[in-house]
């Protein structure tokens, strides 16, 4: 039987480990960017 500070630090090993698994995850998502342009409707001229 494992003594609760072992069973503690199993857990607290098994959280960095899925921790470590979601953030290479985040980081190696390459995301494609895309140039964008603020819209100006044809008649935005006339609203001043």
């Amino acid at each position: 039987m494992t003594s609760p500070d072992e069973h503690n630090r199993e857990l607290q090993r098994k959280v960095e480990m899925r921790l470590r698994e979601m953030e290479d995850r985040i980081h190696a998502t390459d995301t494609p960017l895309y140039e964008t342009e603020k819209y100006q409707p044809e008649n935005s001229q006339n609203l001043g």
